[in-house]
């Protein structure tokens, strides 16, 4: 179960980049207040090799969102943070060096 995602608030946005070491990923937000949004998540199968993360943070209003991006494992438990911050619509390549917060390598799973 993936923590802080059932109760969106209005005009906020919580993206969780799910499942570590799951690339590509390709993971969309629900505009704020859409109460289906786990529509919008796509679980990939493991890839080893992969490492870019591309997100796409949909966004009705001209107003920028909060979004948080992390990797998890699939306990849910965060393994690296990449940022929370307010962000416009449209596409955002992050790349992961598949280390944790404190720099070590993660097995995958």
């Amino acid at each position: 179960m993936l923590p802080q995602l059932t109760n969106i608030p209005s005009r906020r946005v919580r993206l969780a980049l799910a499942l570590a070491l799951m690339f590509p990923v390709v993971m969309q937000t629900a505009r704020a207040g859409t109460p289906d949004w786990k529509r919008y998540l796509v679980l990939p199968l493991d890839s080893a090799e992969a490492r870019q993360v591309r997100i796409w943070v949909p966004v009705a209003h001209r107003n920028p969102c909060a979004v948080t991006i992390a990797i998890m494992n699939r306990q849910g438990d965060t393994l690296r943070h990449f940022v929370t911050a307010l962000m416009r619509r449209g596409y955002y390549n992050f790349y992961w060096d598949k280390k944790d917060d404190s720099g070590r390598f993660v097995s995958p799973g």
